[in-house]
């Protein structure tokens, strides 16, 4: 890469590293304001002269996976290559205990009969008037998810202590910005005639405060190409935003599990024996269905997460459960794909928002620990999600291990990794109060995923934060013996 971007994000960690607090590392690329240049330019073209790439839930391109891959530097491996492997329910200290698969054979029956009744009840008893199709198919799957994580969570929390402390939420916004190597800059044409400061009889020329590109005669050459000069912190995110393509995406899922520890990691994160290409991008984004968009700037967007009934806009007091458990995801909208398209291409674009949403829930959480693009991780981070259009299930398992996507692969060969499993049917159909062909197979990895058991690191994973802020604290429940003294009466 070039020596000269190198040593200007090396002046951006030092600076970022003496940001004392989270939120303040983030507000760093948050809070860029446009220069009365950037404001002239854009009333010329209508348009500003930077530009943001903005991730949808859902891309109908038939190139949209391969670009959610390289746009998040992720390696997508079969599910079934680590599934022997990859094991997270152990719980620690176990000694002498029931063997781990007799317990979650015994949750699978019970959760079984739970998703087989309300099955029923919703396909046989329930009666939605004036809705559309695919409005009740949402509405569907949103009501399977809670069934599913109710009864996971009711009949599993005796045996996995941690089940207890988790935080359930639905409708929860999750979001994240970043910078990405690669990226084409868009050609901006600027019909510098039409400049009113040309104009010297224009009235209001003499009155505007000319800038150091203005007096340099507006040359286009000069617009276009970054200039690698920086003295402060506002030089440097002005020069890598006119360099490096901003990424900026926002998912919902419809629920969630979260938990004040993180998921163990799957495998190390520089692992040396891994000899996978990292995902390229050979063409032009447009080439992907991906437009560019007008850089936005997006006030107190922090990194995060929010319940739907809170103003995601507003600062939201941080979450004691920060950490992602389980996330579950609706596919209704790619319905309507498979019968305009094909099959093929409607799972590509499911698994291409299952990844989008990964990278982005785990990225939030870096975040929130004080990482930075300019500041990598130094240990990964591990969440799970669960796709489903209320019948058809598919499982991801990702694993965070980089953030700094600005470099080339030569500079920074880490790839983030996702296990990804293929697409199972719940159930056949409903009929007469009867589920047919209800997969055991399916619940299973449901009441895996839900019980997988987090565990502390061992360290301090906001080891660089200096200022650490504060939580809401989930005390232990504590249950205290009523006793009730029987009183004795003399006649």
């Amino acid at each position: 890469m070039e020596r000269e971007k190198a040593w200007m994000y090396h002046t951006l960690k030092e600076t970022v590293l003496g940001i004392p607090s989270a939120s303040e590392r983030q507000e760093v690329f948050l809070n860029r304001k446009r220069t009365k240049m950037e404001k002239w330019i854009g009333e010329i073209k209508r348009t500003p002269p930077h530009y943001c790439v903005v991730l949808d839930k859902i891309n109908d391109h038939p190139k949209t996976l391969p670009f959610r891959n390289y746009i998040t530097k992720t390696h997508v491996i079969d599910w079934t290559v680590k599934e022997k492997e990859i094991d997270l329910t152990k719980e620690q200290g176990q000694v002498n205990q029931e063997p781990q698969s007799t317990k979650i054979d015994t949750i699978i029956l019970k959760v079984k009969q739970d998703i087989s009744d309300f099955l029923v009840f919703d396909s046989e008893i329930v009666v939605r008037q004036d809705m559309s199709s695919p409005l009740k198919n949402k509405m569907r799957c949103s009501l399977l998810f809670r069934c599913i994580s109710e009864s996971i969570i009711n009949h599993a929390s005796e045996e996995f202590q941690h089940l207890r402390a988790c935080q359930y939420d639905e409708d929860v916004i999750v979001r994240a910005l970043w910078h990405r190597f690669g990226i084409e800059k868009p050609e901006v044409e600027r019909d510098l005639s039409k400049s009113p400061l040309r104009a010297k009889e224009d009235p209001d020329y003499w009155n505007f405060y000319l800038t150091k590109w203005e007096k340099e005669g507006l040359s286009e050459d000069f617009l276009r190409t970054p200039q690698l000069k920086y003295e402060t912190l506002s030089d440097i995110i002005d020069i890598i935003t006119k360099k490096d393509n901003a990424v900026y995406s926002e998912m919902v899922f419809d629920s969630m599990i979260r938990s004040s520890q993180p998921l163990p990691q799957i495998e190390e994160r520089l692992n040396e024996l891994r000899t996978d290409s990292p995902p390229t991008l050979p063409y032009r984004i447009s080439s992907y269905g991906q437009k560019y968009k007008p850089w936005q700037i997006y006030k107190k967007a922090a990194a995060g997460f929010s319940g739907a009934r809170i103003r995601y806009q507003e600062n939201i007091p941080l979450d004691p459960c920060e950490f992602g458990l389980v996330g579950f995801q609706s596919t209704c909208e790619t319905l309507e794909m498979e019968k305009k398209y094909n099959l093929k291409m409607a799972m590509e674009t499911r698994r291409a928002m299952g990844i989008t949403s990964c990278f982005t829930w785990l990225a939030a959480q870096a975040m929130n620990q004080g990482f930075h693009q300019a500041l990598d991780l130094t240990y990964p981070l591990t969440s799970q999600t669960v796709l489903s259009d209320g019948q058809t299930f598919s499982f991801l398992k990702y694993q965070l291990n980089t953030l700094e996507l600005w470099k080339d692969n030569e500079a920074n060969g880490l790839l983030n990794l996702c296990w990804a499993s293929d697409e199972k049917k719940l159930y056949h159909s409903v009929e007469n109060g009867q589920v047919h062909d209800l997969d055991e197979d399916v619940i299973r990895q449901l009441v895996e995923m839900v019980t997988a058991v987090p565990e502390e690191r061992g360290y301090d994973m906001k080891h660089s934060l200096t200022e650490k802020e504060s939580s809401y604290f989930v005390p232990e429940r504590v249950i205290e013996e009523v006793v009730v003294e029987e009183e004795k009466y003399i006649l």
